[in-house]
Formats: structure tokens, C-alpha cells, sequence
């Protein structure tokens, strides 16, 4: 998901409980009907803060006014991320609703986003029944691995990708599923997370893994290239890939109870044909 048509579906900020978009988006996520009211919001600073891409907003979210116009600007620290505030009273309204301003410069991530990104111009996306590129993803360590290299991996030469964070609601609502479904074809089938959120990293991943029991492998997509190489708008979409290369199954994990995903590497096992070769992604 150009990276226009990888938008979210208007999935900013608050919108990770419908569904997260996994590309690259310098912007964090929240659970649904989860408020915690400045919990997650250590205390503010002042300064420029992070200098890896330019601040979306030269405004504060909650004033309107300029940033930098009241001296310094506070910057908040918001599950895990920076929001720009011009001024201590602002930053006092801000803990009182964080979520509301909170979308605010998730919308804003998202507009820079689409407006930066050479991939933002034109939709790349790779079709049921197409081969899939040799692309790469990166483990913990920062090692490269190809595809071939994870279909190499499996017996079968089968490779199932879920895109996946640590931080979307519908994620953790599957991950018991994904993981046992991990541990069943081990060896057998690659299965296997991609993460291509920029809120998360390795040592993050690797934390919510120690603390949450979570054992199947996730790969790093950090420049977004293998969501946009599927034009994946939300977290939990699944590719299936067969031992020739060739997408054969993308869409939902599983939902209203039917496992999508493993039925599709059922068939491939069996030598058959995919039944439903396609779903609509729910995050």
C-alpha cells in the first residue's frame, strides 16, 4: 500500500483496533477503548527531539499556533513517540485527551508520508497467481534474508507472511493462533511475521516477545518495501507463497472462524488447488 493505496484506510494513531497499516509510518497505535490518560506519557521535554524525519506539523495539535512561537517547544513523549506542543499548558490539555491529539499527528505522519515517498506515486502491488519477487526482509541481528532463502527453509518450500506489529490491537487478537500455527509446520512451512512498522524495532520486537511468551520468527521490513510489493493496507494480512514462488493466497489470517491462512497451506501441502484465493483484509 503507492504508498497511497497502502493507506490505512484512514488508520492513523487511534486506528490500530480496526486494523494497522504496517508500512514505515513514523506514528504509534493504540488499543481500542484503552485510555490512559497520560500513563504512557512520561514527562515532557524540551528541545528539537528526533532528527530521523522532519516533524509533520509546524503547529501545535492542541493551540494551532506555531510552534516554536512560545520559545522551546514541549515535546511529549506518546507511546513511544514524539508530539510537538508550543507551550506547558498545552501539554497539560494534551494528558487530559491524548488519544484526540494523538490522531492529529497520525494523519499528519500519514500526509507526509504519501507526499515524500517515491512508492507514494503509484501502487505496487503483486496479484494472486503472480510470482513474487526475490525480496528481502532483516532478522534481529540485521542479517538480509530473501524469500528464496525462507522458502529454503521450509520442507515444502511454502511460505506463509502475516504482517504483524507489537503494538495493533487485531494482532494480539490472532497471535495465539498465528504462533500455534507456527509451532504445528515448523520446519514444514515458513511461517513467519513481517513487521514493517516504524514504531517498532529489534530490540522492541524482542521484548514484547520475552514478556508476551511469543516464539514465531518476525522479519523486519524497515523500508516498507515488501508491504508496498504487496500493497498490504493492513496488519494481520497474510500472503501465502508455494514452493515455485507464486502467490497462491492473500487476505485475512483467519476471521469468523474459518482459518483462511491455513486452509490455503493445506491445499498447497496436499498437492491441490487453493479453494478461496482471496479475502478482504480485516485488521
Amino acid at each position: 500500500m503507492t504508498r497511497a493505496a497502502l493507506l490505512i484506510a484512514g488508520l492513523i494513531l487511534s486506528g490500530c483496533g480496526n486494523g494497522h497499516d504496517p508500512r514505515r509510518h513514523s506514528h504509534g497505535s493504540h488499543d481500542r477503548g484503552k485510555h490512559d490518560h497520560g500513563k504512557d506519557a512520561p514527562s515532557p521535554r524540551h528541545g528539537a527531539g528526533s532528527k530521523e524525519k522532519p516533524y509533520p506539523l509546524k503547529t501545535c495539535v492542541v493551540s494551532g499556533e506555531e510552534l516554536g512561537s512560545r520559545g522551546e517547544p514541549v515535546i511529549r513523549e506518546y507511546k513511544g513517540h514524539d508530539i510537538k506542543l508550543c507551550c506547558e499548558n498545552c501539554d497539560e490539555d494534551f494528558q487530559k485527551d491524548p488519544e484526540k491529539y494523538a490522531k492529529k499527528v497520525g494523519e499528519a505522519w500519514r500526509q507526509w508520508h504519501e507526499s515524500s515517498s517515491p512508492a507514494g506515486q503509484a501502487a505496487i502491488s503483486t496479484a494472486v497467481g503472480d510470482t513474487v519477487p526475490d525480496f528481502e526482509v532483516t532478522d534481529f541481528a540485521g542479517k538480509t534474508w530473501k524469500l528464496s532463502d525462507l522458502r529454503k527453509q521450509a520442507e515444502s518450500g511454502v511460505v506463509s507472511l502475516t504482517f504483524w506489529c507489537t503494538f495493533c490491537h487485531s494482532c494480539r487478537m490472532m497471535d495465539e493462533r498465528f504462533q500455534k500455527l507456527a509451532v504445528e509446520l515448523k520446519s514444514k512451512v515458513a511461517v513467519v511475521g513481517v513487521d514493517a512498522s516504524a514504531a517498532d524495532t529489534a530490540k522492541k520486537i524482542q521484548e514484547f516477545a520475552r514478556l508476551k511468551g511469543f516464539t514465531a520468527p518476525v522479519y523486519l521490513d524497515v523500508p516498507g518495501k515488501v508491504a508496498d510489493l504487496f500493497g498490504v493496507k493492513l496488519t494481520t494480512t497474510t500472503m501465502v507463497i508455494d514452493r515455485a514462488g507464486v502467490l497462491r493466497y492473500r487476505g485475512q489470517f483467519d476471521g469468523q472462524g474459518v482459518p483462511h491462512a491455513q486452509n490455503a497451506i493445506k491445499a498447497l501441502l496436499q498437492g491441490k488447488e487453493v479453494a478461496v484465493k482471496e479475502t478482504t483484509p480485516a485488521g
